[in-house]
C-alpha cells in the first residue's frame, strides 16, 4: 500500500510514497481531508460533514457535494485511508504519517511521563525538541474557507492551541539551554519564539541578556531597539520598566548575573567512566520518577557500585531542585555513625539531649529540600541501619536515596539493581565494555599503548577470567607498563594474588581482589 504523508504545519502538503499529490484543486476537498485526519478516532456523520462544508446548501444538495468530494479524495490518495459507510466517514491513520498527530503523541508522552519537573526532565525535553522539528508554521497557514464559518471556527481554535503549545515548548527548551550554558541554542529557540510572536517582550529581554553575557553588547542593544519598535508598531506600547532597566545596564557595561550550572559537590574522579549504558538508563528512569525513593545497587566488591553511583548522581544533579549529596560510609560501624554521616552530607545541625537518631529525624522533618542522597558502602551497617533508612524516608518526603551495598536492605520500599561484571561481548565490529576498560587503563599505565590485533584474544581472556570485574580489569591493566597482555593473562591463570597494587591513590579495599 502507498504511504500517505500529510504535512499540516505550515502550508498543506500531501504526498504518496514521497510524490506530491497535486490534483486536489478544491479547497473544500483539502479541508475535508485535514478535518478528518486531525480527528482519526472519530467517525463523522455524513450530515455533519455536509453541514460543515456546505452550510448554506439544503441537505439534499449538500449530500451529493460530499459524495463528489469523497470520490475526489479516493482518486487522489486511494481507498485505504478513508473508512466510508452509508452513514459515516472516518480517516484511517494506521499507515499514514500526519505531522500534527505525531506532535500530539510526543506532547502526550511528556504529560504522562513520571518526572520530578517537566522543565528539567531530559526525556520530556527531548520529546519537545522532536516535536518542534515538525512545527514549520501555524496549522494550515494561509488556508481558509470563508464560506464555512463552523470550519473556520474549528481551525482558529486548533491553530491557536498548537501555536500556544509551540511557544511553551520553545520557552522550556530556551530556559534549559540557558541553564546548561548553551547560549547559541537558547538564542535559536528564542528567535523562533519571536518569529511566531514578535511582540513577546520577555523573549526579547532574555535574548538581550544572553547576547550581553556573550560579550555582544552591540547586538544586545540592537535587540532592544527591535523590541521597542515592534511593541510600538504592533501594540502601540513602550517596553516595560524591566526591559528598559536591562537596556540601561547593558549600555552602561554592567556585568549581568548568569544562571550558572555549577558542578555537583561529589568526590572527584581521576579516570574516565566506561560502559554501563543499560544500567545508567535504568537508573535515570527510576530516579527521575518521584514514586521511586530508594534504589540499592548491589554486587560484590570491585564490581563498580560506587563508580556507577557517582556517574548517575553527577548526571542527575539538575533533576533535583536542591542537587545531590554524598555520604561515604566506609568507616561507619553503627547507627550513630550513619546518623552523623547523613547530617554532614546534608549540612544539617544536630543539637539537643535526644539521641543522634532523634536529632537527625527532627532536623529532617524541618528540612524541605529536594535532594538525591547517595549512601555509599552500606553493607557493614546491615541489618540495623535499614531501620534508620526507613525512618529517613518517612520523615523526609522530598529526599531520594541511592544506596550502594553488597547486600540489599530488604525494605519493601526498596528497588534493587544487582550489578555484574562489565559485558564481555559486543556487536560485530565493536569492542566489549570490559575490553574497552582494559584498553583505557592500559593506555594510562603506558602512554601510547594500544591493544594490537594479535593481543585482542589475550585481553578477552583476561576479562573473561576476571568475569568482567572492573576492579580486576583495572588491576590487570596496571601491569601493562611492565608486561604484555599475553604475560598478564598467564600470570592470572597462575593466581589472582598477582593482581595487587600499592598505588597510594587507591582505597585499601581496591588494592587487590
Amino acid at each position: 500500500m502507498s504511504r500517505l504523508t500529510l504535512t499540516l504545519f505550515g502550508s498543506l502538503t500531501i504526498t504518496l510514497d514521497g510524490r506530491p499529490v497535486t490534483h486536489l484543486e478544491s479547497d473544500k476537498v483539502r479541508g475535508l481531508l485535514a478535518r478528518l485526519a486531525l480527528e482519526p478516532e472519530r467517525a463523522f456523520r455524513r450530515e455533519t460533514l455536509s453541514a460543515l462544508f456546505w452550510p448554506e446548501a439544503a441537505p439534499e444538495r449538500a449530500a451529493p457535494n460530499l459524495r463528489q468530494a469523497l470520490y475526489a479524495l479516493r482518486q487522489a490518495i486511494g481507498d485505504a485511508y478513508l473508512l466510508v459507510t452509508p452513514q459515516t466517514v472516518q480517516f484511517n491513520a494506521a499507515d499514514a504519517q500526519v505531522d500534527v498527530l505525531t506532535w500530539r503523541a510526543l506532547l502526550r508522552e511528556t504529560q504522562t511521563h513520571h518526572h520530578r519537573r517537566r522543565e528539567t526532565c531530559r526525556f520530556c525535553l527531548a520529546r519537545l525538541a522532536q516535536a518542534l522539528d515538525l512545527y514549520r508554521g501555524d496549522l494550515l497557514a494561509g488556508f481558509a474557507l470563508n464560506d464555512c464559518p463552523e470550519f473556520e471556527d474549528w481551525l482558529t481554535v486548533e491553530r491557536e492551541r498548537l501555536h500556544i503549545q509551540a511557544l511553551e515548548s520553545l520557552t522550556l527548551l530556551a530556559n534549559d539551554a540557558e541553564r546548561r550554558g548553551d547560549y547559541p541554542t537558547a538564542q535559536a529557540y528564542l528567535r523562533r519564539q519571536l518569529a511566531l510572536e514578535p511582540w513577546q517582550e520577555e523573549a526579547h529581554r532574555q535574548l538581550m541578556r544572553l547576547l550581553a553575557l556573550e560579550g555582544r553588547r552591540a547586538a544586545a542593544l540592537e535587540q532592544y531597539e527591535l523590541c521597542r519598535t515592534t511593541l510600538a508598531d504592533e501594540l502601540g506600547l513602550a517596553p516595560t520598566e524591566a526591559t528598559h532597566a536591562l537596556e540601561t545596564q547593558i549600555r552602561a557595561g554592567v556585568m549581568l548575573p548568569a544562571i550558572l550550572h555549577l558542578p555537583p559537590d561529589l568526590p572527584a574522579q581521576l579516570t574516565s567512566f566506561v560502559g554501563r549504558a543499560r544500567e545508567l538508563a535504568l537508573l535515570e528512569e527510576c530516579l527521575t520518577n518521584p514514586n521511586t525513593r530508594l534504589i540499592t545497587l548491589t554486587g560484590p566488591g570491585g564490581v563498580g557500585k560506587t563508580r556507577l553511583a557517582l556517574q548517575i548522581a553527577a548526571a542527575l544533579a539538575d533533576q533535583f531542585a536542591d542537587g545531590v549529596a554524598w555520604a561515604s560510609l566506609s568507616e561507619a560501624r553503627d547507627e550513630t555513625d550513619l546518623a552523623l554521616a547523613v547530617a554532614q552530607a546534608l549540612d544539617l545541625s544536630l543539637a539537643g539531649a535526644q539521641s543522634l537518631r532523634a536529632q537527625l529525624l527532627h532536623a529532617l522533618r524541618r528540612d524541605r529540600r529536594e535532594v538525591l542522597l547517595v549512601l555509599d558502602n552500606f553493607e557493614q551497617l546491615l541489618p540495623a541501619g535499614a531501620g534508620l533508612v526507613l525512618d529517613i524516608l518517612r520523615t523526609a518526603p522530598n529526599l531520594t536515596l541511592l544506596v550502594t551495598s553488597r547486600e540489599r536492605l530488604n525494605l519493601q520500599a526498596e528497588a534493587v539493581l544487582p550489578l555484574d561484571g562489565l559485558a564481555l561481548t559486543a556487536e560485530a565490529g565493536e569492542v566489549s565494555e570490559a575490553a574497552r576498560l582494559f584498553a583505557e587503563r592500559a593506555g594510562h599505565a603506558r602512554l601510547g599503548f594500544a591493544v594490537a590485533a594479535e593481543q585482542q584474544a589475550a585481553v578477552a581472556d583476561i576479562c573473561r577470567m576476571l568475569a568482567g570485574s572492573p576492579l580486576g580489569i583495572e588491576l590487570a591493566a596496571a601491569w601493562t607498563g611492565d608486561l604484555a597482555p599475553e604475560r598478564i593473562a598467564a600470570e592470572i591463570r597462575g593466581t589472582l594474588d598477582f593482581l595487587a597494587s600499592a598505588q597510594p591513590d587507591l582505597p585499601e579495599r581496591h588494592r587487590s581482589l
